[in-house]
């Protein structure tokens, strides 16, 4: 090869060139050939559903795993819908079975006839011969009345009906009596529905009580009979003319708050009077020292009421008058302070009972001053004495200890931590200095003691908490600085605590599975609504290989019009 002079000489083509031309070109035939492939090779098809097979329904006798209709379920064709008619809760086996079913069709089940909460909470602080209360709340159908019944070791006790409001919740308490000290549980069951709670009663005495009475009459006769009729001790001081007094240890009511320390509540009866010093005394008892004081308006009366038309509001621990047409003096109460309730009122809505729970302690005032009329006149004698007693109950349970223990779930798990509380106050009833802390020890079933550590509660001045995690099951029983305090806990097994509701884990079964949860009488009318509807197909994929394959294809053929164009190829 021959070159010019002061030229290069041309540098050789590759061998590979031609094929580089090519190559775009080649590409685009390759995914055009892809892209074919896509829609003429089989696709693989949908799962199939559920839809189109038949109508399986559940007999109420299958209840579990072992079951041959729920094998029969879990093999071949899947049916179309399996219908649970049974209005009573799952089993733990069943709910097992139901899981597996789900996984392949959709459940149709029937709500539950029976309410799906019931929550029962311990009573506070209980001792011996005082009334306490065990409260509860539960959900059934709007408007409804149920039978709520309570028992303990030695069977039935009590039974409330209890309506429930708009939204279907009912809330009730029942009034209790411990007869012993130690460990005591009791169970609250509506339907086949139970919950079981427990708590320690401490030792208890029959109340002290301080009557200051007015001159002689029937009111006071016939409290003082109620009273001690039901065991409480009682020390009576009334005037009985001529500057005479029942003979006793106390002439008159103090005038300080640790001469009144000794009883467990003062009662000012109908004509007694206090001067300002004895009613500065009697609150000042309330609050720092845990007391209980009740005043009865004075006798000289201007209205009358109606008992059959009394509404009462009380806590569980008090007990109401029975509604009846008995006429009966009284004194209303007029606007209560706003630290007060009413817990009765008549029928214009004046107060005639006012509760209040200043510092420790508590206060009642009542409007009422001829309560003997329902002994007398209507042989209401049980009743009568009941009220009274469980009035002075109530006004004996304010907090006298310094520090009190308390327990969030006394019935608990095995291996799950429980929560322990102390609340420290000091006679004032403000939060105590815990810059030293009290020393908690818990004594464990087999004997053995453990000392819990105590941390402040960030939140609330004057508390004090600590976890427990019992190992093993039996009574767990708590001593503050070595002093019993009254306040234990039951360990049960894990799988004996309360589990999860079944109706809950039930709902996420058929949700999971595309089915319903209807009433029992709408089952039929959705299985007819379900087997007439069309079978749900899922999307075909051969459709958005299509669809794909259109779009590539416009790309590329926009592509190969702009390069000519261009004068490119």
């Amino acid at each position: 090869m021959s070159t010019r002079a002061g030229e290069l000489p041309a540098a050789a083509e590759p061998t590979w060139a031609p094929a580089r031309r090519y190559l775009p070109a080649a590409l685009r035939v390759l995914l055009l050939l892809l892209l074919v492939a896509t829609l003429l090779l089989p696709q693989p098809s949908p799962p199939p559903t559920a839809r189109g097979g038949a109508v399986v329904h559940l007999p109420t006798d299958a209840r579990g795993v072992d079951s041959p209709l729920f094998d029969s379920l879990l093999v071949g064709t899947p049916p179309a819908l399996v219908v649970r008619t049974s209005a009573t809760a799952p089993t733990a086996g069943e709910l097992e079975a139901l899981a597996a079913v789900a996984a392949r069709t959709p459940l149709l089940t029937a709500l539950p006839a029976e309410p799906t909460l019931l929550r029962v909470s311990p009573p506070s602080r209980p001792r011996v011969q005082r009334a306490a209360a065990i409260p509860f709340r539960l959900r059934a159908a709007p408007g409804e009345t149920v039978v709520v019944r309570l028992s303990d070791e030695t069977g039935a006790v009590d039974s409330l009906r209890v309506v429930s409001g708009e939204d279907g919740t009912g809330a009730g308490a029942f009034r209790v009596r411990p007869t012993r000290a130690g460990w005591h549980e009791w169970s609250v069951a509506h339907g086949s529905r139970q919950r079981t709670t427990g708590a320690w009663v401490g030792e208890g005495e029959p109340p002290r009580v301080l009557v200051v009475a007015g001159p002689p009459g029937w009111e006071t006769r016939f409290a003082l009979r109620a009273l001690e009729e039901s065991g409480v001790e009682v020390e009576l001081v009334q005037p009985l003319g001529r500057g005479l007094q029942v003979p006793g240890a106390i002439s008159t009511l103090p005038t300080t708050p640790v001469a009144l320390r000794r009883f467990d509540a003062v009662l000012l009866l109908a004509g007694a009077s206090a001067t300002t010093a004895q009613s500065r005394a009697l609150d000042e008892y309330a609050a720092r020292f845990g007391g209980g004081a009740l005043e009865v308006s004075s006798a000289g009366s201007a209205a009358e009421v109606d008992g059959s038309r009394i509404h009462w509001s009380l806590p569980a621990e008090l007990a109401p008058l029975p509604a009846l047409e008995i006429r009966s003096a009284a004194q209303p109460l007029g606007e209560l302070p706003a630290a007060a309730v009413a817990g009765a009122r008549g029928a214009g809505g004046e107060p005639l009972l006012a509760l209040e729970a200043p510092g420790r302690g508590r206060i009642a005032t009542l409007a009422l001053t001829e309560t003997w009329r329902w002994r007398m006149e209507a042989g209401q004698v049980a009743e009568h004495r009941e009220f009274w007693r469980s009035l002075v109950d109530w006004l004996a349970s304010g907090v006298r200890e310094a520090r009190v223990v308390a327990i969030a779930e006394p019935l608990a798990p095995t291996g799950l931590p429980v929560s322990v509380r102390v609340f420290a106050t000091d006679v004032q009833g403000r939060p105590e200095d815990l810059s030293a802390p009290p020393r908690l020890t818990v004594t464990r079933p087999d004997g053995s003691s453990d000392t819990l550590a105590l941390r402040p509660d960030p939140r609330r001045p004057g508390v004090l908490e600590a976890a427990l995690v019992p190992a093993a099951e039996g009574l767990h029983s708590f001593a503050l600085d070595g002093d019993p305090a009254g306040a234990a806990l039951r360990a049960v097994a894990a799988d004996a605590a309360a589990a999860p509701d079944p109706w809950a884990r039930l709902a996420l079964l058929v949700d999971a599975s595309g089915g319903e949860m209807l009433p029992r009488d709408s089952l039929d009318a959705a299985v007819r609504r379900r087997s007439a509807a069309p079978p749900e197909s899922a999307p075909d994929p051969r459709r958005r290989a299509s669809l794909l394959f259109g779009a590539l294809l416009a790309l590329a053929t926009a592509e190969w019009s702009i390069r000519r164009l261009t004068g490119r190829t």
